[in-house]
């Protein structure tokens, strides 16, 4: 055996770099009880709890005062915890004494490129959360793979072909392997695939595929809050991620522009989702449903992965901010704004804040001149009624048979589906779900159990600026309800036998230009009304009882962004992809997401404009990066004073006012350079003295005041250019800024000055007349 030598020296120049690190860093950002770092993958963020779940260690509390920092080549950044994005690796974490997260440093940029995807038992359900449990996970792989525990160091090989399934079992995670139990674990675990081409197959859940779904990537499996379901997430590259997304969302008979298009706005749209972390607390960046974006529920194809490969790295912006690049199946004609779709994401009002690049506008060629867009009033319901009726016009989506639908149900189909739905959705969004009230407000109260009861009719109360319906009233024998946002319309009216009770409910559908429905593509059951672009007729008998209600309506989906049956049609005559995005995202610009470096472009000094002598203030400045990003800079910056007697300034950015004056700063850091000007003002005195005044004057003539400071020390500063001057008597005298007297008639006035809440003595002068006057 080799003997391992102990070399003191180089041990004590190991400890001593080491410390040389963290002392660098408690010395410019406080102090920390443990200097040594826990460095692990970040697996879970809850903003709320203010709780990080590390890869080893598991879940610690953030400290009340705990700060974030980033060193990027050097340069170092205050951050916050919305920059500590869950998977991120090259955090730093610090503890206090009290096992709390009082630090943490960011080493080096977040790389954006690996996603997290939450993996769903099922996703024909977004708005049912609980898909994310799963009773039992099974995994195959053809080319076999790799089950690890990473905590306890524990690996095991499965063979190829071999089902692997995991299971929980009182609180912890059973593995069989081809049914012999091999393991059992609470740890996370983790299915690495043999290689990087090698595929894991997830038997135990079903998509549109006719096997059951395969998946890039490693699969990480552990056990929910409580303990009695599975979770998955699937931690995979960004292009490999779409590769399973763009063929789930899109088929790869749209043409390949149209694909591209769908790459770059996926990959967007993607990258948002990373940055929000509004899915941290669950331990992934996005979903795999339509919630986010659908993912993996085609098979990958050439045409679509040649359509991702042609715009790797591609991303839109709108200035430096990402595109919010939603996207959905077919336009009606027209498409929606999407502050009039969904409510702020932070603060839940509804309507939500506008972007300028997600707007209404008109996909429809008008009837007169096709190379024009139509132009519909969309707040007149007869106009917005015999549009939708109207199965003749044309336009980017006509060639979809989602153009145009209808579907019919009787009054007890339409009581059945509204009964079984409103209260859910109540449940879901009380705030958009209101019931009229005896004062005539709308209020969110708890819909009754029978729901609306009888149905007695319904209208529309508001339509956006797209003619998509935002408010919906109906009135039953139980009360009157406002159903408030498209989502909330669409999934409370849900057109399916499911909800009905009775038989098949059919939806009939006409592509633009045609004389009738065509009565080869009636579907059965719709899940949801398929948008919220939509007419309706409530049908009487001869005694004026209502007998069933006809919903006439055009497109697929939420109408945000781009079409992508439009996106099709657009290609299809040649547009190319960024010309199609362009379209749907105006004045959008590209970007790839992979040319992410922070590159010093500016920096700015922020401080006080005035300060009074005496007085101290730390100058703060921050840097302007090429990615658009602003940061503070705490560290390596140069400040000089042009006027040093006025205000000095020392390295830490503290400025320092001494006396009355100008002067300016200026900030230097990797070359670039800031300036602020700064006004010195007097210190506040212990007392004010007028001096100038002569005891009479004569009207017309002028006298310069004079206002002194006295300070505690017994020096004295002349407050005249500062102080305010009054008088006593505006018709007699009048007083400027700068302490001149002005007499204007025969009295007495007296006069005081003022600065910064001490006040003088008063003074008096009695004017007299001119030497004119018989009494002067």
């Amino acid at each position: 055996m080799k003997q391992i030598v102990f070399r003191p020296l180089i041990l004590f120049f190991c400890i001593l770099l080491a410390f040389s690190y963290v002392s660098a860093v408690s010395a410019a950002y406080g102090e920390t009880t443990d200097l040594s770092p826990l460095k692990e993958k970040i697996v879970s963020k809850n903003t709320a709890n203010r709780t990080l779940e590390l890869e080893f260690t598991g879940t610690l509390p953030l400290s009340d005062s705990a700060e974030v920092f980033q060193n990027v080549n050097g340069q170092w950044f205050t951050k916050s915890l919305s920059d500590v994005m869950v998977g991120a690796k090259n955090a730093e974490v610090f503890k206090n004494a009290a096992g709390q997260i009082s630090r943490i440093v960011l080493q080096g940029e977040t790389p954006m490129n690996v996603m997290r995807v939450g993996i769903r038992a099922d996703i024909s359900n977004i708005a049912d959360m609980t898909q994310l449990n799963h009773a039992k996970v099974d995994l195959r792989s053809a080319q076999g793979f790799q089950l690890t525990d990473k905590i306890a160091g524990q690996s095991f090989e499965i063979a190829a072909g071999s089902l692997l399934s995991v299971s929980p079992d009182n609180g912890k995670m059973k593995v069989t392997v081809n049914d012999v139990e091999v393991y059992r674990t609470s740890n996370r675990l983790y299915a690495i695939p043999a290689s990087s081409t090698s595929m894991l197959q997830i038997a135990s859940i079903k998509r549109a595929l006719s096997a059951p779904p395969q998946y890039r990537g490693v699969m990480e499996l552990f056990l929910n809050p409580a303990q009695d379901k599975l979770r998955v997430i699937n931690e995979v590259g960004m292009e490999e991620y779409l590769y399973q997304v763009v063929p789930s969302e899109m088929p790869s008979s749209f043409g390949l522009e149209a694909l591209k298009a769908q790459a770059v706005a996926a990959r967007t749209y993607a990258l948002t989702d990373f940055l929000s972390s509004r899915f941290a607390d669950q331990g992934f960046h996005i979903d795999d449903s339509t919630l986010s974006q659908v993912y993996n529920n085609q098979l990958e194809n050439a045409l679509t992965t040649q359509a991702i490969n042609g715009t790797a790295g591609q991303i839109m912006k709108s200035g430096q901010d990402l595109v919010d690049a939603r996207f959905y199946s077919t336009s009606g004609g027209f498409g929606a704004s999407k502050h009039e779709v969904w409510s702020d994401f932070v603060t839940n009002q509804f309507p939500g804040t506008p972007l300028p690049y997600l707007t209404a506008g008109s996909y429809t060629f008008d009837t007169a001149d096709s190379s024009k867009l139509f132009q519909l009033n969309t707040q007149d319901e007869a106009a917005v009624g015999a549009f939708y009726k109207n199965l003749s016009y044309k336009g980017y989506d006509s060639d979809s048979l989602y153009f145009r639908w209808k579907v019919g149900l009787t009054k007890q189909e339409l009581e059945k589906t509204i009964n079984a739905n409103l209260g859910l959705r109540y449940a879901a969004d009380p705030n958009f779900i209101l019931t009229l009230t005896a004062d005539g407000s709308f209020q969110s109260l708890p819909i009754p159990a029978e729901g609306i009861g009888t149905f007695k009719t319904m209208y529309v109360a508001k339509r956006g600026a797209g003619g998509n319906l935002t408010e919906l009233v109906v009135e039953g024998s139980t009360g009157t309800y406002k159903i408030i946002k498209e989502f909330n319309i669409r999934f409370t009216i849900r057109p399916s036998k499911i909800f009905t009770g009775g038989p098949d409910i059919l939806a009939f559908r006409a592509k633009g230009g045609a004389t009738d429905y065509d009565p080869s593509a009636i579907l059965k059951n719709p899940s949801i009304l398929y948008s919220a672009f939509f007419t309706f007729d409530i049908a009487k008998d001869a005694n004026g009882v209502v007998t069933g209600v006809t919903f006439f309506g055009g497109g697929n989906g939420h109408g945000v962004g781009m079409s992508q049956f439009g996106a099709s049609m657009l290609g299809g005559k040649g547009w190319t992809y960024d010309k199609i995005l362009n379209v749907y995202y105006p004045n959008m610009q590209f970007h790839n997401y992979n040319n992410s470096s922070l590159v010093l472009t500016g920096i700015s000094a922020n401080g006080p404009s005035v300060l009074k002598a005496g007085e101290s203030s730390l100058l703060k400045v921050s840097g302007q990066y090429t990615n658009g990003s602003s940061s503070n800079i705490v560290s390596g910056v140069s400040f000089t004073s042009s006027a040093s007697e006025v205000a000095s300034v020392v390295a830490d950015g503290t400025l320092t006012a001494h006396k009355a004056g100008r002067t300016i700063v200026t900030a230097t850091y990797n070359g670039k350079s800031a300036q602020i000007e700064v006004q010195v003002v007097p210190a506040i005195p212990v007392s004010i003295q007028i001096t100038g005044l002569p005891e009479k004057l004569k009207t017309g003539e002028t006298a310069h005041l004079t206002a002194t400071g006295t300070y505690a020390d017994g020096s004295t500063a002349d407050l005249t250019a500062y102080a305010a001057f009054t008088s006593s008597d505006v018709q007699k005298a009048i007083l400027t800024n700068s302490g001149e007297l002005r007499t204007l008639a025969k009295g007495e006035v007296t006069v005081l000055a003022s600065y910064e809440g001490v006040t003088s003595p008063a003074v008096s002068v009695k004017i007299h007349g001119n030497f004119n006057d018989k009494d002067n």
